[in-house]
């Protein structure tokens, strides 16, 4: 009987140990949890190439140059709202980029107001140079897209992408993988249509055999041949018409060294022979990979926000409102 109580007794207490037990127990934490939100800096340093001076300014009034710089202040305000993410984005991933790895030439700045180096800046002086009597409407237009979107944040796998943009494609942009040489997964090639309605799309110049001689032998260190005739021979594209490689006297040649050594406006070109020289035909303005502005302008003229076209030409996006 004794044997029975203490039996009985010791079956009580684990029943009422493991309830506790199981109230101990960690939780694992759920998806749905709130995740602690990162804070980015405020603040950004500009390397001024015309003064060769590094200045530290507040990210809005960074965002108001930078949106000056490189779009037109005529576009769509969800354009222009794109613009300001995009621009601020890019401002964060040169920051970081300069944090693993500082670049000299910079002097401790973040990244250069150099366009073909980073992205653009103009003074406050400079934008009243530029815009004369419109300063005052086109600024209060640019701060307007500051305001409404310049806190927000292009993420990929919770780092800010690097958001590049450019002017015009030629119906098509191109991936990082074949413009850069480095793959990411959020710039890929899309299309974009409505740019083959801009008057600026497509561009002819034509070169005399011995302007094409010049650019030919400087930019490319290639001695042609006597015969014009022989200068030029296969070109490789992509689906989009960007120039892989181009044949030059004989010589293979990547697209984007040619579109160097000749000043072109853009990577997908044509090239005829004349009577007397030759004829190069560009479609599209810039490098062609992310954002097209004229794109994002036509975009937002037809319905579009500014976070659905920034998620058009940047693929697999988060965004955050830093």
């Amino acid at each position: 009987m004794r044997f029975y109580v203490m039996l009985c007794t010791l079956a009580a207490f684990f029943m009422l140990l493991i309830p506790a037990v199981v109230l101990i127990e960690p939780q694992k934490p759920s998806d749905d949890a709130p995740k602690a939100v990162q804070e980015y800096p405020d603040t950004v340093t500009v390397f001024l190439t015309d003064s060769e001076k590094a200045v530290t300014m507040d990210m809005d009034e960074y965002l108001v140059g930078a949106i000056a710089a490189e779009m037109p202040a005529s576009y769509h305000p969800q354009a222009l709202m794109a613009q300001a993410a995009a621009c601020h984005t890019y401002a964060l991933y040169r920051k970081n980029q300069e944090a693993q790895s500082p670049s000299a030439d910079l002097h401790g700045a973040d990244l250069s107001s150099e366009p073909q180096k980073h992205q653009g800046y103009l003074t406050k002086e400079e934008r009243k140079n530029k815009w004369g009597d419109t300063f005052e409407a086109n600024e209060k237009k640019i701060r307007a897209a500051v305001q409404a979107a310049g806190s927000e944040i292009m993420l990929y796998e919770g780092e800010p992408i690097c958001a590049a943009f450019f002017a015009i494609s030629p119906g098509q942009t191109e991936s990082a993988l074949t413009a850069f040489g480095q793959s990411l997964p959020y710039l890929q090639s899309v299309a974009c249509d409505a740019d083959v309605l801009s008057p600026d799309c497509e561009r002819s110049v034509v070169y005399t055999d011995e302007e094409f001689r010049q650019a030919a032998e400087s930019g490319l260190q290639i001695e042609l041949p006597e015969s014009a005739n022989d200068w030029i021979g296969d070109i490789q594209t992509t689906d989009s018409g960007y120039v892989l490689t181009i044949r030059v006297g004989g010589t293979d040649v990547t697209g984007s060294a040619f579109r160097k050594a000749f000043s072109l406006r853009s990577p997908v070109f044509s090239i005829t022979r004349t009577d007397s020289g030759f004829r190069i035909v560009t479609k599209g303005y810039g490098h062609l990979v992310g954002m097209s502005q004229y794109g994002a302008d036509a975009m937002a003229r037809s319905g579009a926000d500014h976070k659905q076209i920034l998620r058009h030409f940047y693929k697999g996006i988060t965004i955050s409102d830093g």
